[in-house]
């Protein structure tokens, strides 16, 4: 069905009309397009002049008034929030809009106004966590540290991403770790984690030792590697005992055996009964080329099985693949022991144990360089630690051959590595028959 106008006036009308409007769409258009071009210049009077032709879109005014407040030569901070206010009104459903007005109003120091525009961000977006971390920043920065703390968590339960950001923040304004712990962290071992790393991280060992215990007592699963952290900067601490501590306290948490040695050996794993965690107190194992590290439980020196290295003959290898390290006390007496066998070791620098003293110029100890074929033989040394000796790298060792026919070739098995504290030993029993 067809619809048909007969009067030419009535034709001519409707014509006029529909031109009238195309032309109005089109200029409103180009307009849009024209301001939205000008926004898009690096150049601030070209923003005014998008503002001035679209005076009711908030985002012109909202970047101007950045810009204002923000320009090292030419900003103005009356000016800024002249502009962010306008914006705010243009769109007053806009967190963002009204947490930079806040912020703007902060820094010229109406704080009242600040903490008012805060508070509407919050009625608009109450589940955005940006607006809860950034309204308890502020109330931090003015000294409200209850409420403070209470919207920081808010924060970081939504978004725990924030939660190094927020650590940091509450640890730099109080330099007290229990708010984090009580108040501000979820109760939850991954949140407790990223504390710790941020701790371990800023070399602050007491905080982090405090967010450890409240991990602990969580009570929940504990990745071994978690703690692996926390011991490295209690080692550098010189905090033996702490570390070990920890050490056992992760062993327990991450369902792992305590693989002490027998006889109060201070050796973690020296039987290698256990994979090694490669970290921690455990044995590190370091992949390199020309070597195949595993365990071999065909002919141990004891227990179940042992360290296995199989060397392919393709490198001249400058083994340092396997060590522990071991907290020790300075000016004491201690007894090392470690077992080895080899089959094939070909070159003339073969595999061997040796002891280094970490952070000291007390000279490594350097035991049998064995090749070829031959049992298990005990490597052992007795020593005394210096002044200065607080912990020492165990390492099945191998230095490069400076001859032609160098590259190592064979196997080499380790096991039963034990070092035992005599000065320790001594002082317990001195006085008893």
């Amino acid at each position: 069905m067809s619809f048909r106008i007969a009067n030419p006036f009535w034709r001519w009308v409707i014509l006029s009309l529909t031109v009238l409007l195309f032309l109005v769409v089109a200029y409103a258009d180009s307009k849009s397009a024209y301001a939205d071009q000008m926004e898009s210049s690096p150049r601030p009077e070209d923003w005014l002049r998008a503002a001035q032709i679209e005076p009711d879109n908030g985002a012109y005014w909202y970047k101007l008034g950045l810009y204002r407040e923000w320009d090292i030569d030419n900003g103005d901070l009356n000016k800024a929030i002249e502009l962010l206010s306008r914006a705010a009104a243009l769109d007053p459903r806009s967190a963002g809009y009204a947490m930079s007005l806040a912020g703007a109003y902060e820094t010229a120091g109406q704080i009242q106004k600040a903490r008012e525009s805060y508070l509407a961000a919050l009625e608009d977006y109450p589940l955005s966590p940006e607006t809860h971390w950034r309204y308890g920043s502020f109330l931090l920065r003015q000294g409200d540290a209850k409420q403070a703390f209470a919207e920081i968590n808010r924060a970081v339960h939504g978004d725990r991403a924030l939660i190094p950001l927020a650590v940091s923040r509450v640890w730099l304004e109080t330099r007290d770790v229990q708010p984090l712990l009580t108040t501000v962290l979820p109760s939850d071992v991954e949140s407790h984690q990223s504390a710790l790393e941020w701790f371990c991280a800023a070399k602050e060992p007491e905080a982090a030792l405090a967010v450890w215990k409240r991990m602990i007592g969580l009570h929940q699963t504990i990745p071994i590697k978690n703690s692996f952290p926390l011991e490295e900067i209690l080692l550098s601490a010189n905090r033996g005992d702490d570390a070990r501590q920890v050490w056992k306290e992760a062993l327990a948490a991450s369902g792992n055996r305590n693989e002490t040695g027998p006889n109060g050996s201070l050796v973690f794993n020296g039987g290698f009964e256990s994979d090694p965690a490669n970290g921690g107190l455990d044995w590190h194992v370091i992949p390199m080329p020309g070597v195949t590290i595993d365990s071999d439980s065909s002919a141990p020196h004891s227990g179940g099985r042992a360290l296995r290295l199989k060397f392919d003959g393709t490198q001249n290898v400058a083994l340092q693949a396997v060590w522990q390290v071991v907290p020790v006390e300075p000016l004491h007496r201690y007894r090392f022991e470690g077992y080895m066998r080899t089959s094939g070791i070909t070159t003339d620098s073969g595999v061997r144990l040796a002891i280094w003293f970490m952070g000291s110029k007390q000279e490594p100890i350097i035991l049998d360089n064995n090749t070829g074929d031959h049992p298990w033989v005990a490597q052992t040394a007795e020593f005394f630690t210096f002044p200065d000796v607080h912990e020492i790298k165990i390492m099945v060792f191998r230095p490069t051959s400076q001859k032609f026919d160098n590259k190592l070739g064979g196997t080499a098995w380790v096991d039963d590595v034990s070092l035992i504290d005599v000065t320790a030993i001594s002082s317990r029993t001195a006085g008893h028959p």
